[in-house]
């Protein structure tokens, strides 16, 4: 399971809160921006496999 939810953790990347600070690169927070849900993800991983497997 845990493998699982790590292949999904590029997808969920985008959603998570930046810490706002001076320089150019901002680090990304543990926390989700609000009204970010898992089933985006989800959705996106299906469709990026979906994807994937007819280009190749």
């Amino acid at each position: 399971m845990s493998y699982w939810l790590y292949g999904l953790s590029g997808y969920w990347y985008i959603a998570r809160k930046d810490e706002l600070n001076s320089n150019t690169l901002n680090k990304r927070l543990d926390g989700f921006q609000d009204g970010t849900v898992f089933e985006d993800f989800y959705n996106l991983y299906l469709f990026d496999k979906d994807i994937r497997l007819r280009l190749f």
